[in-house]
């Protein structure tokens, strides 16, 4: 029995099964502080994983703040339309908290406007809207930025296709709960990672105009002087096609005329060559037209 309880010591004392109980507290405190530090100052509200939200069969989330809540309230989450392949966008998702719309001024994460590479473009919402534009795709990934063989694609650093961040603050009450309203328009939409952010560090308003406005400058007033407009040496000529040409500090800038006819008919004055030439500055020439109905 001594001999066993000997081996008991050492199996419990042994330097592997101190390395196995230190490492494994190591790691507990490593992960506890990753908990505590990755989102310092913010709490959140998981709301939803994933959902597939069909049109016209609207859904609704509802959370509580405390008493008095000073911080920054947002809603995140991401959506695309379930389709079958990347396709464009079309306006999909109605967006409301407590009855009122998510207008775009509270779009945080992205600008409204972006632009599409094959030269278009449009807004996520209006300034005053709560009806979002979707992308069709039929995942979350990147291929919708990396293809460049996708004329819909978004290609500006600053824009994210499927993530949406929303200041909410000043619409939520605190008094009772929050509902949050979303509705599908066209086609079924995909959602995940729905969720309240409760954050001390405010993300800017960079959508909204009343929070884009500068202040005024203050300090000396600049002086500025009028200066004397440029005096720039015009002439003219009339080229070897018989067109009149300005002549501008080494450039020249041809001048065509038409003048209309009856019957939606037009006479070219190209058709009639000026006289050739070059013509300086308080010089004159005459040319005429004749139609049918006038003479000029």
């Amino acid at each position: 029995m001594k001999h066993l309880q000997v081996v008991r010591v050492l199996r419990q004392f042994s330097p592997i099964g101190i390395l196995q109980r230190e490492s494994m507290l190591l790691l507990t405190g490593i992960i506890l502080l990753m908990l505590s530090t990755s989102l310092p100052g913010m709490e959140i509200i998981n709301l939803e994983q994933q959902r597939r939200v069909p049109p016209k069969e609207p859904i609704t989330y509802s959370f509580r703040l405390r008493d008095a809540e000073t911080r920054q309230v947002r809603l995140h989450l991401e959506a695309r339309f379930d389709w079958d392949s990347l396709f464009g966008y079309t306006q999909g998702l109605r967006l409301t908290i407590n009855g009122q719309g998510v207008t775009g001024s509270r779009l945080l994460n992205k600008p409204l406007a972006y632009k599409t590479r094959n030269g278009g473009g449009n807004q996520w919402a209006q300034v005053d809207g709560h009806v979002y534009n979707i992308m069709y795709s039929p995942d979350f990934s990147d291929r919708i930025k990396t293809d460049t063989g996708f004329k819909y694609g978004l290609y500006e650093d600053e824009q994210e296709p499927y993530r949406f961040v929303f200041d909410l603050s000043g619409l939520t009450q605190h008094v009772g709960s929050n509902e949050i309203g979303i509705e599908t328009i066209f086609a079924p939409v995909i959602f995940r990672n729905v969720r309240i952010e409760i954050d001390e560090n405010r993300q800017p308003r960079i959508n909204d105009p009343a929070h884009l406005i500068k202040p005024a400058p203050i300090g000396g007033v600049p002086d500025y002087q009028l200066q004397s407009p440029p005096v720039i040496d015009l002439s003219l000529q009339v080229n070897a096609e018989g067109i009149p040409e300005l002549l501008a500090e080494q450039k020249k800038y041809p001048l065509h005329s038409r003048f209309s006819l009856p019957e939606g008919k037009w006479l070219e004055t190209d058709a009639v060559p000026w006289p050739k030439g070059s013509f300086k500055k308080n010089s004159s020439m005459e040319q005429s037209w004749e139609t049918p109905n006038y003479r000029l």
